[in-house]
C-alpha cells in the first residue's frame, strides 16, 4: 500500500499506482479478518 502511495507521489499518475494500493488494503484486511476469526475460536 505504502509502494502504490508513494508511486502515485513520485510520478503523479495517480491511475498506475491505484492497483498497488488496492492490493495493500486487500491483504492488510485479509489479515484483520484472520486474527478476528482466531480470537473467536479460542
Amino acid at each position: 500500500m505504502l509502494a502504490g502511495v508513494y508511486t502515485a507521489y513520485r510520478t503523479r499518475e495517480i491511475m498506475e499506482s491505484v492497483s498497488g494500493i488496492i492490493f495493500g488494503i486487500a491483504l492488510i484486511g485479509t489479515v484483520i479478518i484472520d486474527r478476528n476469526k482466531k480470537d473467536k475460536t479460542d
